[in-house]
């Protein structure tokens, strides 16, 4: 048997795919793309996909009193020392936190792990509050675990938790009745990233 060219393994889980390209018989470039796609780096994503992004918002509202109420009736609020709410969602059977709200005054501060969340929760807030204000919007993408690694290096270290602390131990119900713990010792709302073609990771001080 002659062959022309070169052999290039294939793993099976990229099998099919694959195999569906070429049945639309790709042209040269095409077809090098997609494979030169298989070696490259790892993408931290969250449980939804979105990569990876560290978001923080500030929101200036207009009337606080009002917004609360709002916020009441459209997130899940978390007992603590001022006012604060998650957004919630279930991902591969698990409860998740797909952002954080607390307001500060007239301040809203808002805190989410990927750019499609932080838009998700702003355009929420532009229909709850036409008259809001965004007063800075900073977003740090996470490309890879060296990134995560430095982002932990830089933020303080938080204090232990107490286990005897009723803070921590004092469980919130949605109105599914389904039960998670209030407190989180990292900056950003947790979840699992998971880097695109690896096993499952949880990076090393990410707040994810």
């Amino acid at each position: 048997m002659l062959i022309f060219g070169g052999i290039d393994p294939v793993a099976l889980h990229e099998r099919d795919a694959l195999i569906d390209l070429l049945d639309t018989q790709p042209d040269p470039v095409t077809l090098v793309a997609w494979l030169s796609r298989r070696f490259a780096p790892p993408t931290l994503v969250n449980t939804e996909g979105d990569p990876l992004t560290l978001c923080e918002a500030r929101v200036r509202v207009s009337d606080p009193a009002r917004i609360q109420a709002a916020l009441d009736d459209t997130y899940d609020r978390v007992d603590g020392d001022g006012p604060q709410w998650f957004e919630l969602v279930i991902t591969d059977g698990v409860q998740r936190i797909r952002a954080t709200l607390a307001l500060d005054g007239d301040t809203l501060r808002v805190e989410t792990n990927s750019e499609e969340r932080m838009e998700r929760v702003l355009a929420t807030l532009a229909r709850l509050d036409p008259a809001m204000n965004v007063l800075d919007d900073e977003r740090r993408p996470m490309r890879d675990m060296r990134q995560v690694a430095r982002l932990a290096e830089e933020l303080p270290d938080a204090d232990p938790l107490e286990p005897a602390d009723p803070k921590w131990l004092r469980p919130l119900r949605n109105s599914s009745g389904t039960t998670r713990h209030a407190g989180s010792t990292s900056r950003f709302p947790r979840s699992t990233a998971t880097p695109r073609g690896r096993p499952p990771t949880t990076p090393p001080g990410a707040a994810i």
